[in-house]
């Protein structure tokens, strides 16, 4: 059974979703793991030496843009916007994405790399609005997706494994 209370601030919209990789996974979409072991590859290393268990992958990440350079990183972007964003039937599809929507938080939190989630809520009739800085947060009741790191859209202003201070990628949607 539910907790009352989290029911009713979900209900209040009080409740903010975080969404890991685990919900791109629910699409055939790698987790950071898999990103992680396309890296290692690219790089020429088997990834249970360059990514035991416990490593921090934001390092990992950093290691492999120092080590790919610009032309990794560009490979790797590319790679990400082709297969990684799934069509729009399929996010049409999924139950998951249209539960995340119809439950209407008014903040989504997440660490993908990936635009499924805001691609799914636009097919869902929203109208996402991306936020790249905390400049450019609209000051509305609407739903926001903050992004907490990198993503390929926006490898220009970020890069895997950090981010520089004040950055962020979002959306607002309906």
């Amino acid at each position: 059974m539910m907790n009352a209370d989290l029911v009713a601030g979900v209900m209040e919209r009080r409740t903010i979703l975080f969404a890991g990789s685990g919900l791109s996974a629910t699409l055939g979409v790698p987790t950071w793991k898999g990103l992680i072991d396309y890296m290692s590859a690219e790089l020429g290393y088997d990834p249970r030496v360059l990514a035991p268990p416990g490593v921090n992958y934001l390092t990992l990440g950093e290691y492999f843009r120092l080590n790919a350079g610009e032309e990794g990183i560009v490979k790797l972007s590319q790679k990400m916007a082709d297969e990684w964003n799934v069509k729009p039937e399929k996010l049409i599809a999924s139950q998951i994405y249209r539960s995340l929507y119809d439950l209407d938080f008014p903040t989504v939190y997440t660490t993908n790399y990936d635009h499924n989630l805001e691609n799914a809520f636009h097919q869902f009739g929203g109208s996402p609005v991306v936020v790249r800085s905390v400049a450019d947060l609209p000051a509305s009741t609407k739903t926001r997706r903050p992004q907490a790191h990198w993503d390929f859209a926006h490898r220009c202003q970020c890069r895997i494994g950090r981010m520089p201070a004040g950055r962020a990628t979002s959306c607002t949607t309906r």
